[in-house]
């Protein structure tokens, strides 16, 4: 797999979630304006959504999701990138070795969203 932008992969996908959001697209497309402003412009991983059952949070599964994407990027000498919601997993994402790059509120009493990279290691 060949890294792309943040822009790439989502210029790819935009159809895909407009069908998704339905009667909201106006509200995605304003959340997903607000995030864009703060996408990397390099090439990059961009990892999509991790989720894992709460009652089972804490017992190394997400880290193990997301390790192969890691190495991945590392392979490919570029960055690692993710957006989260949630303030709980700023934390975690930094204990993958992740940096908050913004915070900021989305459009229409959307959440708090963070940005956050991982460079790859020298």
């Amino acid at each position: 797999m060949v890294p792309r932008t943040g822009g790439e992969i989502f210029a790819e996908l935009a159809p895909r979630f407009a069908r998704l959001a339905g009667d909201r697209l106006a509200v995605y497309e304003a959340a997903e304006a607000t995030m864009g402003a703060h996408r990397p412009p390099m090439p990059l991983w961009f990892l999509g959504v991790v989720g894992v059952d709460p009652d089972r949070q804490g017992t190394g599964l997400g880290g193990a999701v997301i390790r192969p994407g890691l190495a991945a990027a590392e392979r490919e000498g570029v960055p690692a990138f993710l957006e989260t919601s949630e303030a709980r997993n700023v934390t975690f994402y930094e204990r993958l070795g992740f940096e908050a790059t913004a915070q900021y509120d989305l459009p229409d009493g959307g959440p708090t969203t963070w940005s956050m990279i991982r460079n790859p290691r020298p």
